[in-house]
């Protein structure tokens, strides 16, 4: 297989490849929103700086890691088209 075909061969598995890190992340973010949410319900009945504190502490965590799985589209994304240049 010469440079050349290799090269082709690497542009279509770059245009064709989905970016699972970031989903995974994004996933993960979506399951932290929903327990802040189920938690704040919970907690708020008994105790609400207890619940408030919580409620911000998972939201932060899942900003983050909203945060994070952007990073990793946007490097994904420089690297498709640094390719694509080629």
């Amino acid at each position: 297989m010469d440079d050349e075909q290799r090269t082709q061969n690497h542009k279509v598995k770059i245009k064709n490849e989905f970016n699972n890190t970031s989903t995974a992340f994004k996933i993960i973010a979506g399951i932290i929103f929903f327990l802040a949410f189920i938690c704040f319900c919970v907690l708020a009945e008994d105790s609400a700086p207890i619940a408030f504190a919580s409620l911000l502490v998972l939201l932060f965590s899942g900003f983050t890691f909203i945060a994070i799985a952007e990073l990793f589209q946007i490097l994904h994304d420089i690297r498709r088209k640094l390719y694509e240049k080629k």
